[in-house]
C-alpha cells in the first residue's frame, strides 16, 4: 500500500509523461509542417467496415512523391471514396499504415495531419440546394460577413478557383438548375 507521498509522486510522474507525449506530438507535427516537400505513402492498407463485411481495400500500397498528381479511377463501388476517407484520416485502417514523409499519420497526430491536407469528397454538400445562394456564400457557409479574399483563398487551396472563375458571374454565380437557366450547360462539365 502506498502512502500519500508515493501516490502524489506517482500522479506527478503520470502528469510529466502526459506533457512529454504532448510535446512529442507537437515536435512531430513541426517536422511534418516544416518540410517544404511532402511525400505520401500507404503500406499494406486494409479496410473493412466491420468484422462481418468483406474487405473493401486489401493490402494496398501507394507512393505519391511531392509535386506528383495522381488520379484514382474505377467503377462505382470499388472503394475509391473509402480510400480517400482513409487517406484524409476520416476512417481508421483495419490494418496497414498511412505515411507522410515516412511518419505514420497517427504518430504525427490526426489533427496535425489534417492541417497539412485539404480534401473535398464527392458527397460533400458544398453546393446543396437549388437556390441556396451563391458559390461564395456556400464556401463561406453563409457567414453574415462574407470575406471574399478568404473565400477565394479556400477555393485556391482546394484547387477549384480557376474553374469557378471560368463560370458566368464566377463567385457570385447562384447554384441553380443550369440546364434550365443556361441550356448550353447541358453538355458542359459545369
Amino acid at each position: 500500500m502506498m502512502n500519500i507521498y508515493e501516490t502524489g509522486l506517482l500522479l506527478k510522474i503520470k502528469s510529466i509523461i502526459k506533457v512529454i507525449l504532448i510535446i512529442s506530438s507537437k515536435v512531430l507535427s513541426r517536422i511534418c509542417l516544416a518540410n517544404t516537400t511532402v511525400s505520401f505513402s500507404t503500406r499494406n492498407l486494409t479496410y473493412q467496415y466491420n468484422n462481418l463485411s468483406a474487405t473493401v481495400i486489401n493490402k494496398f500500397n501507394l507512393d505519391i512523391k511531392s509535386g506528383e498528381s495522381i488520379a484514382i479511377v474505377g467503377p462505382s463501388g470499388v472503394g475509391k471514396t473509402t480510400l480517400m476517407k482513409l487517406m484524409s484520416g476520416l476512417l481508421k485502417p483495419s490494418a496497414g499504415s498511412l505515411l507522410v514523409n515516412g511518419l505514420d499519420i497517427h504518430t504525427i497526430g490526426i489533427n496535425n495531419y489534417r492541417q497539412c491536407i485539404a480534401c473535398v469528397l464527392q458527397d460533400d454538400k458544398l453546393f446543396a440546394g437549388s437556390i441556396a445562394g451563391s458559390i461564395a456564400e456556400n464556401i463561406a457557409s453563409f457567414e453574415s460577413s462574407l470575406d471574399i479574399e478568404w473565400v477565394m483563398g479556400c477555393a485556391r487551396h482546394c484547387n477549384i478557383h480557376d474553374d469557378i472563375m471560368k463560370l458566368p458571374m464566377a463567385y457570385e454565380r447562384y447554384w441553380v438548375n443550369w440546364v434550365a437557366v443556361y441550356p448550353e450547360a447541358k453538355n458542359s462539365a459545369y
